[in-house]
């Protein structure tokens, strides 16, 4: 589905054509980059192997590991094609905890999951994931070291879930801030089936959502491994 609100024709033009790029990189690069990431796996396991890290230091290192696996899935095709997801049942409290870990401690600024239900979808974890990443770094890049990110789950018929930040609002930021990520967003919402929309927040910052069609449940506990505050 297309992303709608009135800001996002205005995004960068250079921007657009790069990620217009994105599916057409060549298959001997990505082969090439998959035996790179598969060295930098291995290397990672050798140093976990070594032991002696403390909490803080072992949950990083554990971060480096999922963001590995998650290009090792990239580069072998593990992300959505054109057309229907695949059809896994997503804990998407899970997924947004592990990116917003992540992202708390690469990204500018705090990034933070507020509380909510516990929904499953039935959808791709993986291009979800690049979705919801996208949007939480566009949204970190536009609140700047000082700002806040805030990643909520709602929805009653189905899974919402919204990115807000405190930054200057749509289109408001640096140039190209936001231009590329939106477009490699557009895509992957055509993909999983999703609506995006992104609109400015009250108060000042824009508000991205998410939208997921995709069959699911939900139980009243809180999202993720009982939710960041």
């Amino acid at each position: 589905m297309p992303i709608k609100g009135e800001y996002l024709g205005r995004a960068h033009e250079g921007d657009r054509e790069r990620a217009r790029g994105v599916d057409t990189i060549d298959a001997a690069l990505l082969h090439d980059i998959g035996h790179e990431v598969a060295t930098l796996s291995a290397l990672v396991a050798a140093v976990r192997g070594e032991g002696g890290f403390d909490t803080a230091a072992a949950e990083r290192l554990e971060l480096v590991e999922r963001e590995i696996d998650l290009l090792l899935d990239l580069v072998r095709g593990g992300s959505v094609p054109a057309g229907a997801p695949d059809g896994d049942l997503v804990d998407l409290g899970d997924l947004l905890y592990d990116v917003v870990t992540g992202r708390d401690v690469a990204c500018p600024g705090t990034v933070v999951l507020c509380p909510g239900p516990r929904m499953l979808a039935e959808t791709d974890r993986q291009g979800l994931r690049r979705l919801v990443s996208n949007l939480v770094d566009n949204a970190a890049r536009a609140a700047g070291p000082s700002g806040r990110v805030q990643v909520e789950l709602c929805g009653r018929t189905h899974p919402v879930i919204r990115v807000l930040d405190d930054g200057p609002g749509p289109t408001r930021g640096p140039v190209g801030s936001r231009g590329m990520g939106l477009a490699i967003v557009r895509s992957l919402a055509d993909r999983l089936g999703a609506d995006v929309t992104l609109r400015p927040r009250r108060g000042g910052g824009a508000v991205a959502e998410v939208v997921l069609r995709g069959r699911d449940t939900r139980t009243p506990r809180p999202t993720g491994r009982e939710a960041l505050a």
